[in-house]
């Protein structure tokens, strides 16, 4: 059990109940502080293509295995208006070189305030205190996000040279997932010292959840990494080696990011800045919503899209 493989297995076959396509780790690399490549993975990235919306939807899902009384405790966000209204969507699109846009900005308006967080730490059951074992699984995603984000590019660009930039090229759409068995809880609001200090539980001072969503948004290191990443995979050196130079111009007109440097500076700088954190007993009903928010929030921005057929 603690392995986590029965974990990951169980998480799949849930996935693949909702119609899924599945793929057991995602692998990736990540350079250290020596430069050197070291080969980093997720546990499994599940897959759902809507050719009526035209969006390619990807789940990448971080497993958790934790023994049994071991608790996520995380502090709420008690922004009030009107920062409260600008929480990002915990979808993450990637739109370059795409022909059709994505727009994911008013997803979480429809959850409660209540499950958006801040940062979180683990609580073992006989009280040990590990404040990176939700960090490190954030990190993972956070990394993975990223090359999915190139690897789709790579394909809109492969799409493009053998069919034309005309040629439809669906966005892609990505929710970052941390699947756990501990028990999911957030501190009470305006909570005391005093009552910290007087609570007899934990459950005298939080407030149990089946999933919440944490706010992270990268830090100045991966920003680094992201827009190092985003220039070798994508930069001129590279689309010249593709056969692609010539073609820019025709192919940033049919294509919904306006520029490298936007998707630069979105990548790199606020991408991805949400991650659903689920309880396993209650991920199956969390995919679930998933799928219909993808259906119901009209994920395709259709004025953008016209905008950018009229450009073309």
């Amino acid at each position: 059990m603690s392995s986590g493989l029965p974990l990951e297995h169980s998480v799949a076959g849930v996935l693949k109940r909702l119609g899924l396509g599945m793929h057991v780790e995602y692998a990736y690399l990540r350079r250290n502080e020596h430069g050197q490549d070291i080969k980093f993975s997720i546990d499994l990235r599940a897959i759902h293509r809507d050719e009526e919306q035209g969006l390619l939807l990807s789940l990448l899902i971080e497993c958790k295995y934790c023994a049994r009384g071991t608790q996520w405790v995380f502090v709420p966000d008690e922004s009030e208006a009107p920062f409260n209204e600008m929480r990002r969507s915990y979808f993450s699109g990637t739109d370059l070189y795409a022909t059709n846009s994505v727009s994911t900005l008013t997803t979480m308006n429809q959850y409660n305030q209540d499950v958006t967080v801040l940062r979180g730490l683990q609580i073992a059951e006989h009280g040990n205190v590990s404040p990176g074992t939700v960090a490190e699984a954030i990190a993972q995603l956070r990394y993975a996000s990223l090359e999915q984000s190139l690897e789709w590019t790579g394909y809109h660009l492969t799409t493009a040279k053998l069919f034309g930039p005309g040629t439809l090229r669906i966005p892609g759409a990505s929710v970052c997932i941390v699947v756990t068995t501990a028990d999911l809880c957030v501190l009470k609001p305006h909570t005391t010292l005093e009552a910290f200090e007087d609570a007899q539980t934990l459950e005298d001072v939080t407030t149990p959840q089946p999933f919440v969503f944490l706010e992270a948004p990268p830090d100045a290191s991966f920003v680094r990494h992201a827009a190092r990443r985003i220039r070798e995979e994508l930069g001129e050196p590279q689309l010249r080696e593709q056969g692609l130079v010539d073609h820019l111009d025709t192919l940033n007109a049919a294509s919904a990011a306006t520029s490298l440097n936007d998707f630069i500076l979105n990548h790199s700088r606020l991408e991805p800045a949400v991650f659903l954190i689920v309880q396993y007993g209650h991920l199956e009903a969390v995919i679930s919503k998933i799928l219909s928010d993808a259906q119901a929030l009209a994920i395709l921005d259709q004025e953008a899209t016209r905008r950018i057929n009229n450009r073309t």
